[in-house]
């Protein structure tokens, strides 16, 4: 959060694993960040010191093979007469090239730390190349999203697959287009497996993880949208991944040509990066309290206020930043809201219209600038996505933080009028 006189924004909050592709073939710079917990509950720094064991090769052909048999299917969505499968000898695995395998691109070697912690694709002219760290990136996802994690970046790969494959490649794409996109083709190829009964996306829990898979590999907090190796925000990637579960490819193949919603930004001075961007404790909750008590007392004039554990917000300020304590406060005020219009409070459908119009109140902050009293900045919608999915009410459900999330997501992006309130 930013007040214009404090000159505040928020801050980092998942180290960031670097499970992005890039156009060029060069593998990406995975960002630093705090080792705060994620949408898996996992803290990554428990992790330090883990055995670095390669996922199987069986694993990894199953997860590529189940791809490509949706993009067999898929491909005239996205533009393509026929896909053409990418050739074995060119999905190459970093323990693979640790073995000694000889793989060029270009004519030049594929080196194993050129993929660490990583993955990518490469338009080479001995082939379209597809290049996982095995050793250190799947591991690690596996230990925090199970399969989600290395089928999520497998499935993200693929779309950068499709994007050389289209006419004019993936080059005449900005990073942020081409790496959305592929997000997009990703949450595309999740509904399929969905529909079909697919591992890991066979239970609702698989598309929980699958939000927090995608978070995971967003950039730095404070990156600037337009870097020429942008990938996006944690909000937007989940955005572009959710549009393609709900959309589908033929949607996801128009990118290039939508104004994206994007709200990456940079921060506002160096006093804002130095400062990590969080407002005081006790100056977050006066402040989104009285923002929220604007917000929702105009919605429904006879709200009261609510009550609230400021023992729980100091938790969840700790954990994830000063929007955490926004989030945890719109929930709490739309319930009041609810209540004051006589609708029911009760069950999963009214906790989702509470996280929708959680996001309508968000979002007009974020449309209001820096010249509002107080105002969304980097990382903060971030913060709200992961203090939502460690809400108790709704991890309680498997499968209700993708659905809450999008709930959020769709309030800040579309405004009040998609939350449907009053009913």
């Amino acid at each position: 959060m930013s007040r214009s006189r404090l000159l505040v924004a928020a801050f980092c909050l998942l180290a960031v694993l670097g499970a992005c592709s890039s156009g060029d073939g060069s593998a990406d710079d995975a960002g630093e960040g705090a080792g705060t917990r994620g949408l898996d509950g996992a803290d990554p720094e428990d992790e330090a010191g883990s055995a670095r064991v390669p996922v199987a090769a069986l694993a990894l052909s199953a997860m590529v093979g189940d791809v490509e048999r949706y993009w067999t299917e898929a491909a005239p969505e996205a533009g393509l007469d026929a896909y053409t499968p990418v050739a074995a000898e060119r999905i190459v695995a970093v323990s693979d090239l640790d073995d000694g395998l000889d793989v060029r691109c270009d004519g030049e070697p594929i080196l194993s730390q050129d993929a660490a912690d990583n993955a990518f694709v490469a338009p080479c002219e001995e082939g379209i190349t597809v290049v996982f760290d095995d050793v250190g990136l799947f591991p690690q996802l596996a230990r925090r999203f199970g399969d989600v994690g290395a089928v999520t970046t497998v499935a993200h790969e693929w779309g950068h697959v499709i994007q050389a494959q289209l006419a004019g490649g993936a080059d005449e794409l900005a990073s942020l287009v081409a790496e959305q996109q592929a997000d997009c083709f990703a949450g595309s190829y999740t509904a399929w497996a969905r529909d079909r009964d697919l591992a890991p996306f066979d239970t609702p829990a698989g598309l929980d993880l699958a939000v927090g898979a995608t978070i995971e590999s967003r950039d730095e907090v404070g990156s600037a949208p337009d870097d020429e190796e942008a990938h996006g925000s944690g909000f937007d990637r989940v955005r572009a991944f959710q549009e393609g579960f709900d959309r589908g490819a033929a949607y996801c193949a128009t990118f290039p040509d939508l104004p994206l919603p994007i709200t990456q930004m940079e921060f506002g001075s160096g006093e804002d990066e130095d400062s990590g961007g969080n407002l005081e404790l006790d100056e977050a909750i006066e402040a989104l309290g009285q923002d929220a008590a604007d917000y929702f007392a105009a919605l429904a004039p006879s709200v009261g206020a609510p009550e609230v554990d400021e023992g729980g917000l100091e938790d969840v300020y700790d954990r994830f930043g000063d929007n955490a304590v926004g989030l945890e406060l719109g929930l709490a005020w739309a319930g009041e809201a609810q209540a004051a219009a006589g609708e029911t409070t009760e069950g999963d459908g009214p906790l989702l219209q509470r996280a929708c119009l959680v996001g309508a109140w968000l979002g007009e902050d974020l449309e209001a600038g820096d010249e509002a009293d107080l105002a969304l900045s980097a990382g903060d919608l971030d913060e709200a996505i992961l203090a939502l999915s460690q809400h108790g009410a709704v991890r309680s459900t498997p499968g209700l933080v993708f659905e809450a999330v999008a709930s959020l997501r769709l309030g800040v992006t579309e405004g009040l009028v998609a939350c449907r309130f009053p009913a």
